[in-house]
């Protein structure tokens, strides 16, 4: 291991003595098997064997407990000529190639979730970590996962899932896709056969068919693939979900965070509207030919600084009534027109935090309490001023009245500021619920009535928050902060996030990225378990729908968590000492039938 690895290392053991504490002989023996790979295994990175894919040979690097396999390229470039245009097989090439470092994010603007490796217009990569000792079992199951970043930025690389794989002994594979413009515009001079846009969709399920195709080779079943992903990922995993096309090339979904959009997929003509005004500003006019190629000749940096125009409601989205996407969720869903395999889908307590500075403090500058509180206590604003812009209702003074007194700040304590009243917490609250707890209820609703589902809300107020600033109000179980319970922190979070986290005068701020609590690092522990149980059975208990329990992981040690049924329950993920719980209300917790009846929830 080099220096970087040894330092994960000592924290993963740090938090599995802290686990062993609570879950007793199991757990320890799992332990002392952690203990013997590393000092077998505590050696510099060598080179794997080599493996025959439909490329050509790769040959990755190993540090003895995983293979990695970076930067292998699924499709060719898409730049120039290549834009807007369906992804193609590379050729096969007669030289090995070392897949030892990410390829090219593909691009985006910089900013608080943006990738960290540079980034070109050849971008479809993928990458692949593989356990080194995988027990003598052929076939392991595989994660394909999805990385968020509203459709705009993120890259698969971005996702260490190193401790998962070698611990559960799974296939977890990470994957770029085309983003922004670029990804997801939808013009009359570029659509065709039904595309509309749906490119970065495209990019998905090219990748999805290069792992069906050559994960054997890498020690996976192309019969045992999951898909998954977080906020824009998890809404592209809704999307595969209801895309025919994507029929037969994963058996079950997990999807943290992305029922954004249930309702609100655009339509072709609405997409395509939005598209030509986008041509417009770049000055892309004409007749058809010509707009085509203007866009194709445009330079990126305009691309990216033009493609805001193409969002709906601040969102970068699909468009429905396409090929690859026919209808929208909720239809797809409601109807049962959807490839019916099990899902994983929930959401964090308090989703909305993580957004609600970039509505009032777009600076993120420290003060006391919160900027939006401060407002309030020295009567510059009212609550009812916030709640109107938060949820876009400023038109409709009852909606205003309405949602503030149903999230009063005096309901949100804030541990930040001496447990005071959190304007800002409440009006996060607002934001989360209206667009992902009651959405991710309803789409599970949706769903259980034609295949298994596991919900889940993720709950740990000591979540470190890896990308914003602390302004002074605590953001709790925000949107994205469960990622750090699955992948390693230290490639979340951007140097530059860093950088600005630790400038934050808030107490413990020059630590980045912040620890674990031991309970959260307990709570890191059974998500790593219930996760890979479903990758491995479709049921995050571990147990597989014949009965066979071999595999399963420390079950002993983790909480039963019971299917959804039409109104829950709801699997609670809290930190330790607790255990996760199932909830029954967690409609009510979040105002999901009040909010409905505004009209919030469409």
């Amino acid at each position: 291991m080099g220096v970087h690895q040894m330092a994960i290392f000592a924290a993963t053991v740090q938090g599995k003595v802290t686990r062993a504490r609570h879950t007793g002989a199991g757990f320890l023996i799992g332990l002392l098997g952690v203990f013997a790979v590393a000092a077998t295994d505590a050696a510099a990175d060598s080179p794997t064997h080599i493996i025959v894919t439909t490329n050509g040979q790769i040959r990755g690097v190993s540090d003895g407990v995983v293979n990695r396999f970076q930067g292998i390229r699924y499709a060719n470039s898409t730049a120039g000529a290549n834009r807007w245009t369906v992804p193609t097989a590379p050729a096969r090439v007669h030289t090995i190639f070392d897949a030892t470092t990410p390829g090219s994010a593909c691009p985006q603007p910089g900013g608080q979730f943006s990738a960290q490796q540079p980034s070109s217009e050849d971008c479809l990569f993928l990458n692949i970590t593989t356990p080194v000792h995988s027990e003598g079992e052929d076939g392991l199951p595989v994660w394909i996962f999805l990385h968020g970043g509203g459709l705009v930025t993120g890259a698969g690389a971005q996702y260490d899932p190193s401790l998962m794989v070698s611990t559960h002994k799974i296939i977890v594979v990470t994957i770029n896709y085309r983003l922004g413009a670029l990804g997801w515009l939808a013009h009359p001079a570029l659509d065709g056969n039904g595309v509309a846009g749906n490119y970065g969709l495209m990019d998905q399920q090219f990748a999805f068919k290069w792992v069906r195709d050559n994960i054997e080779h890498f020690g996976g079943d192309p019969h045992r693939v999951t898909i998954g992903g977080q906020s824009a990922g998890g809404g592209s995993t809704s999307s595969h979900l209801a895309s025919p096309l994507a029929q037969g090339l994963f058996q079950a979904a997990i999807i943290e965070s992305g029922a954004y959009a249930l309702h609100t997929i655009p339509s072709v003509a609405a997409q395509e509207a939005s598209g030509i005004a986008f041509a417009t500003k770049l000055n892309c006019t004409g007749v058809n030919s010509q707009i085509a190629a203007c866009l194709r000749n445009a330079p990126l940096a305009a691309l990216l600084a033009s493609q805001g125009i193409l969002q709906t409601g601040g969102l970068l989205l699909p468009t429905a009534g396409t090929t690859i996407l026919p209808q929208g969720w909720a239809e797809a869903f409601g109807s049962g027109s959807f490839n019916r395999v099990p899902v994983i889908q929930g959401t964090t307590l308090n989703e909305g935090t993580l957004f609600e500075p970039f509505y009032f403090d777009p600076a993120f500058t420290f003060v006391p309490g919160g900027r939006a509180q401060s407002l309030v206590d020295r009567g510059i604003r009212p609550f009812a001023f916030f709640v109107g812009i938060i949820s876009a209702t400023s038109a409709d003074p009852f909606k205003v009245s309405t949602l503030a007194a149903l999230y009063p700040p005096a309901n949100f304590p804030n541990p930040d500021n001496n447990n005071l009243p959190s304007a800002d917490q409440a009006l996060g609250q607002i934001y989360g619920d209206i667009n992902y707890s009651c959405p991710a209820l309803h789409s599970n609703e949706l769903l259980a009535r034609f295949v298994p589902v596991y919900a889940y809300e993720f709950a740990d107020p000591d979540a470190p928050n890896v990308f914003l600033p602390l302004i002074g109000f605590s953001y709790g179980a925000s949107h994205a902060s469960e990622l750090q319970y699955l992948f390693d922190a230290n490639t979340i979070q951007s140097p530059a996030d860093a950088a600005a986290n630790a400038a934050s005068p808030a107490p413990g701020a020059n630590v980045q990225p912040p620890p674990l609590t031991s309970g959260g690092q307990q709570l890191a522990a059974e998500m790593k378990s219930y996760w890979a149980n479903f990758v491995r059975f479709h049921d995050p208990n571990g147990r597989s729908e014949g009965g066979e329990e071999h595999g399963r992981t420390h079950n002993r040690d983790l909480a039963y968590w019971p299917r959804f049924g039409e109104k829950g329950p709801v699997q609670k993920l809290v930190p330790g000492p607790a255990r996760p719980f199932a909830i029954t209300n967690l409609s009510s917790r979040h105002n999901c039938d009040a909010l409905t009846n505004l009209g919030l929830i469409r």
